[in-house]
């Protein structure tokens, strides 16, 4: 669900960044993130009325999306520039958090106990 609702925020930036606008792209991703946090939850919440948080599941995707800022914020110190490797170290970094998740969800590790 999340990658079908990023996809038109990942064209969008990857046609800016064709266009040499890259600050628009980063500036758009991130802005798409805070909007998601501070809007579409809870409004998606007070629609709902509450939700119930997983915390075995919350926990370690919290924390992930922690490091990821961290090493994104990392890269960027370089006038918001980021070389060929350190987007390919991102993709890289996005593929651990999906197997990370996919082995939490089929409980072959267990970072948070239930």
């Amino acid at each position: 669900m999340a990658a079908a609702t990023s996809l038109p925020v990942a064209l969008v930036s990857v046609r800016v960044a064709k266009l040499d606008k890259g600050n628009v792209s980063i500036g758009n991703v991130l802005g798409s993130n805070i909007f998601d946090r501070l809007v579409a939850i809870p409004a998606g919440v007070l629609i709902a009325g509450s939700s119930v948080v997983n915390f075995s599941v919350a926990v370690p995707m919290m924390l992930f999306l922690t490091l990821a800022t961290i090493v994104l914020f990392a890269f960027l110190r370089t006038g918001l520039y980021l070389k060929k490797w350190e987007s390919w170290m991102l993709l890289l970094l996005y593929a651990f958090f999906i197997l990370g998740m996919a082995l939490e969800n089929f409980d072959v590790v267990n970072w948070v106990p239930d």
